[in-house]
């Protein structure tokens, strides 16, 4: 029977140098837009600092690297569990887990419950689980193209959020994204929030062909804080290419 799940989770970007600073300084949280329609007609924009993760099998991930990257890294799944990752929860537009997030919108809102004392831990809870939360279909913007009634439900995303901290913003506004030193600002705050991996859990290191394999064992070996050399020969092989993945899996 084929497997829908992977046993190790991906993190896919554009660039080799992207990759090794994963690999050298580990996950670095940044503010990436999303648009969150919970009832029709009235979206919501935020700029969430996240780190995103798919849950799909090699044989499968052929799509999500055209869209996301050549470049990748997949942690185990012990990782995963220890670091208490969870997926989003992709919410369908209208559904009743909709309008009941409208509900819990509104009680938050109301004075009587204000005056409990109980409005930020209830607050913050709603806008962690916010946060977490990806529409089960909408348009997708990349490189000043949008892609019409995208099913995000077929990424799998896995999403580390950073916990409350009062050096960051939880979110960005619209207008707060679209000032670029604000938003430079704010990412170098949040990016020392950063979500570590030990070297054991990197199950595999991919990049675009056979040709940036020796680039990216040399740049593993300059890693001498990160890697021994005996930890290096292991993770030279566990060096695939999406070249691979593409034609082979």
């Amino acid at each position: 029977m084929q497997t829908i799940s992977s046993r190790s989770l991906f993190h896919f970007t554009r660039k080799l140098e992207y990759l090794i600073q994963i690999l050298k300084y580990e996950f670095r949280p940044r503010y990436y837009p999303e648009k969150l329609t919970i009832i029709s007609g009235i979206e919501n924009f935020r700029a969430i600092p996240m780190v995103c993760f798919c849950d799909i099998p090699l044989s499968q991930v052929k799509n999500h690297i055209e869209t996301y990257g050549d470049y990748g890294i997949g942690l185990s799944e012990d990782w995963v569990f220890k670091g208490k990752l969870n997926p989003v929860l992709y919410l369908k537009t209208d559904s009743t887990v909709a309008k009941n997030l409208i509900k819990i919108l509104n009680a938050l809102q109301d004075q009587a419950f204000a005056k409990s004392g109980k409005l930020n831990e209830a607050k913050y809870g709603f806008l962690k689980l916010i946060c977490n939360i990806k529409n089960y279909k909408g348009d997708f913007e990349r490189d000043g193209n949008i892609n019409k009634a995208v099913k995000f439900y077929d990424e799998r995303e896995w999403r580390y959020t950073p916990e409350k901290n009062s050096s960051i913003d939880f979110w960005l506004e619209k207008e707060q994204y679209e000032d670029q030193s604000y938003l430079d600002e704010a990412n170098v705050k949040v990016g020392q929030l950063k979500l570590q991996f030990n070297p054991e859990d990197i199950k595999y290191i991919i990049v675009k062909n056979e040709s940036e394999i020796n680039a990216m064992i040399t740049a593993l070996k300059s890693m001498k804080s990160r890697f021994s050399p005996d930890v290096v020969e292991i993770l030279t092989t566990r060096i695939l290419t999406s070249e691979q993945i593409k034609n082979d899996f």
